[in-house]
């Protein structure tokens, strides 16, 4: 799956940066992992775990960019 970051992100503590409007690869998770995270390749190399609430998934990022343009 894949999903696109819609906040930005420094690097703090455990979690790695991450871009903005860039569309990162949902790798699988172990299964300890609860249902809010996915766990990412970051722009550093690193898998991390993030909260869900800070993506969309690309079919919802394509769709708010048409509505942005007007289509």
């Amino acid at each position: 799956m894949k999903v696109v970051c819609i906040k930005e992100f420094k690097s703090q503590c455990l979690q790695y940066e991450l871009t903005k409007d860039k569309i990162y690869d949902v790798v699988p998770s172990p299964k300890w992992v609860q249902d809010n995270s996915y766990f990412l390749i970051c722009d550093r190399g690193f898998v991390s775990s993030y909260n869900k609430s800070s993506f969309v998934t690309l079919e919802e990022y394509r769709e708010g960019k048409l509505k942005e343009i007007g289509l």
